[in-house]
């Protein structure tokens, strides 16, 4: 029982991150109509987080070689 209703919590965090996630792609969609302005800031945004997880990654697989 008890690993059902630890199944249960994170299934209702999944769904709830997801809902924020979605909210946060929608203001951010939102601010891109707006103005060209914010385009170009969100899509630098977005090229830093994929910069920075790809480094992370890079990062992880050379822990994991040595």
């Amino acid at each position: 029982m008890g690993n059902s209703s630890y199944l249960v919590i994170c299934l209702q965090s999944l769904v709830y991150g997801g809902l924020w996630v979605v909210e946060g792609f929608d203001r951010i969609l939102r601010s891109v109509n707006g103005s060209l302005n914010n385009a170009a800031a969100s899509s630098q945004a977005v090229w830093c987080v994929a910069t920075s997880s790809l480094q992370w990654q890079q990062l992880s697989q050379r822990r994991t070689l040595r």
